[in-house]
This record gives C-alpha cells, structure tokens and sequence, in this order.
C-alpha cells in the first residue's frame, strides 16, 4: 500500500485534496489518482477499526517508511 503512495524520493503523496474519509468510486481524474484515493481511505479505516492490528503492523514494518509515515499520518489523517 504504501510502496503506492510513496514517490521515488521517499515522500508521500499529497492527501490535502482527497477526502480520507470517505471514498466515491469513479470520481477522479485517472486511475492512480482514484487507487491513491482508495488505499488512503483503507488506511484511514485500518486506523479507525482495527487500531490494535494496524499497530502490531506498524511495530513489523521498516524503519525507513516510519518517520515519513508519522508525519503524513498527522497531517492527513484526523479521525
């Protein structure tokens, strides 16, 4: 999921513009804009339903996409 919302340089794509959540299928621009989109919702909704498997995922992952993934977190997704 997050290899999709990572650009090549390490950061993560710009959320202000979609609506975290919620999600409305064929109301993009292009695909990867609606796939973008769909896979923040689906973070969003991990991080609302199923905080305590979403953490044991977050202990799991790789270092190198935790301190990007924190501020993109903070600053995109508010529930």
């Amino acid at each position: 999921m997050f290899d999709f919302l990572q650009h090549p340089q390490g950061n993560f794509i710009d959320a202000s513009k979609l609506a975290v959540d919620s999600f409305e299928l064929d109301q993009s621009d292009s695909f990867e804009k609606e796939t973008q989109w769909l896979l923040v919702h689906l973070y969003y909704l991990c991080l609302k339903y199923l905080p305590n498997l979403t953490k044991y995922w977050w202990i799991d992952s790789k270092n190198r996409i935790k301190g990007p993934l924190v501020v993109w977190t903070e600053k995109y997704v508010r529930s």
